[in-house]
């Protein structure tokens, strides 16, 4: 795939990363939709094999609670789920693929 096809989205979540997941390694990005009883849906595999373009760990306001962003990098065709996973405050989580980049 063309670099100059996948643009950086920022991903919040809000579970620890291994410390190997870093900028220009592989994650899985999973998501699952909020359902019609307060819960979630079973997550389902969105972008498989997403490059790190920037990790950044922050803090909420009162500092309880760590959350980190990531930057991965989402070719066009991926786009609208990813955006409208975000847009219905779907839980995003992020596994890394060690085997992500291998051809």
């Amino acid at each position: 795939m063309d670099a100059l096809d996948r643009k950086p989205v920022a991903v919040t979540i809000d579970e620890a990363l291994p410390p190997q997941a870093v900028a220009g390694t592989r994650v899985d990005v999973w998501v699952a939709l909020p359902d019609a009883r307060n819960g979630f849906s079973e997550p389902k595999l969105l972008l498989p094999g997403a490059e790190i373009a920037q990790v950044t760990v922050g803090s909420t306001a009162l500092g309880s609670s760590r959350n980190t962003v990531l930057m991965v990098l989402v070719a066009d065709n991926h786009m609208p789920a990813i955006l409208g996973a975000q847009a219905n405050h779907a839980k995003i989580s992020v596994v890394w693929n060690p085997g992500g980049g291998a051809s």
